[in-house]
């Protein structure tokens, strides 16, 4: 006499959940789409841009102070409020900080929390890590 198998009831997903595995199916790490050119010279760039010491120390102060005017992190890193300046336009051209006009002066800060990760890659912040309720 065999046994028969017990098989537990379908998990029902939601539209929304259904889409984002379909969505992670489809960009299985087995099966990987390979990068177009576009996609290695964007990523080429930003590694450019975070391959300068002094644009890296810039995002770390940044990471630090939060949202402040170009004089106060030239002032906080030691570097000139130009060269801050123009450092901050090139990052912000490419995404990596944000910057609102508040009257006279515009102020900076980091782009999103993505920035901080690539921070503590690379060893320069920590992030916080979250536990299984999600909070801090």
């Amino acid at each position: 006499m065999s046994k028969s198998r017990v098989m537990p009831p379908p998990v029902m997903l939601s539209p929304r959940e259904d889409a984002g595995l379909r969505h992670a199916r489809d960009r299985s790490p087995l099966s990987p789409a390979p990068p177009t050119d576009a996609d290695i010279e964007s990523s080429t760039e930003f590694l450019r841009l975070l391959g300068a010491p002094a644009r890296l120390r810039m995002l770390y102060t940044l990471h630090g102070a939060g949202e402040r005017a170009v004089f106060d992190l030239a002032i906080l890193s030691d570097t000139s409020a130009s060269a801050y300046s123009h450092a901050l336009r090139l990052l912000r051209a490419h995404g990596i900080v944000r910057a609102r006009r508040d009257e006279r002066m515009v102020k900076y800060w980091l782009s999103d929390h993505w920035v901080t990760s690539v921070l503590d890659l690379v060893g320069l912040v920590e992030e916080p890590q979250l536990n299984r309720e999600g909070s801090e």
